[in-house]
């Protein structure tokens, strides 16, 4: 396969995963003219770096798992970090979530769009629906 299919199937831009070449992160045969070639085996290694990505982890510290340049307990508190760090965002995002709901109950009830006293859960909610989720 070449770039631009495998762009479209990982849903990662050519540029991107030329970057992650670069970097390292992903080694591609190529053809006698210098084109690249994926493999099944690079496809599965983009999803894995792309996940990595996503949970928030740097290119240093995905190469340094690639390498296998990490013991396994940091390796494991990596993952950690990488959790908390999405639970945080999860947590951010249900707050946004009730905040707008809220500001669009207000609305209907007839509050002006510019009344902010009602754009988000007081204390006693936030500390309520949010604590200890994951």
């Amino acid at each position: 396969m070449q770039i631009k299919e495998v762009a479209a199937l990982t849903e990662i831009s050519a540029y991107t995963i030329r970057f992650y070449e670069k970097k390292g992160l992903l080694q591609v045969n190529r053809d006698t003219h210098g084109v690249r070639n994926f493999d099944e085996s690079d496809l599965n290694r983009l999803r894995w770096i792309q996940c990595y990505r996503r949970a928030g982890l740097s290119v240093k510290e995905i190469s340094r798992i690639i390498e296998a340049d990490l013991s396994l307990a940091e390796f494991v508190t990596m993952l950690d970090a990488a959790k908390a760090r999405l639970e945080a965002e999860i947590n951010n995002l249900k707050f946004t979530e009730k905040c707008l709901a809220i500001k669009k109950q207000a609305t209907l009830k007839g509050e002006p769009l510019t009344d902010v006293t009602a754009c988000a859960p007081t204390i006693y909610e936030t500390a309520h629906d949010y604590q200890g989720s994951a």
